[in-house]
């Protein structure tokens, strides 16, 4: 019965002892809280004490894009045929568009009739799309002419095609007949 006591009471000594350690703890946190330094040599007055201000969330307008929903049409396209007014396909042409939210860019190049000489055409666009029109406004572009001369296209120049997408597929008008079709890359 004696050691049973001895180990209760020794197994009880720490708990005994606790509350005096947490109010010791808590009369030095209250010392450290209320003692301010002196102020500075050359001061009157200790520094006004940093209040905590109210934050409010910070607009950020330039996020504002990452959180709509993606056109159908946005990605990156390899150009798969190139069909001239005649509704011939043109072969040997090669060309890439990447299409953002507001600008696409356009890379393409045909062979020419002419030996020694390729078409190319290159361009940065802003877009926008109504219906089944996509409506494009030159930022940058050029093309070569047919005597080889290089073409720059006139800044702000609107020119609107019709689109189809089907499926991985994104076809460009430019006339009834004549197309650019591009197979999506990513």
């Amino acid at each position: 019965m004696k050691n049973g006591i001895l180990v209760l009471s020794v197994a009880l000594l720490p708990w005994a002892a606790l509350p005096d350690m947490q109010g010791k703890q808590s009369a030095q946190g209250k010392q450290s809280k209320q003692a301010l330094p002196a102020p500075p040599k050359g001061q009157d007055k200790p520094l006004p004490p940093v209040l905590d201000t109210a934050r409010s969330a910070v607009e950020r307008r330039d996020l504002l894009q990452q959180f709509k929903r993606r056109h159908p049409i946005e990605g990156f396209y390899r150009l798969s045929a190139m069909v001239g007014p005649d509704g011939s396909q043109v072969k040997g042409s090669r060309g890439y568009m990447f299409i953002g939210r507001r600008h696409m860019t356009l890379d393409l190049f045909a062979p020419s009739v002419t030996p020694g000489q390729a078409n190319i055409q290159s361009a940065v666009r802003t877009f926008r799309i109504v219906g089944k029109q996509l409506i494009t406004s030159s930022v940058l572009g050029h093309r070569n002419m047919p005597n080889g001369d290089i073409a720059l296209t006139k800044s702000g120049q609107i020119v609107e095609h019709r689109y189809e997408l089907v499926g991985a597929s994104l076809r460009l008008y430019r006339s009834a007949r004549e197309y650019l079709e591009f197979r999506r890359v990513e």
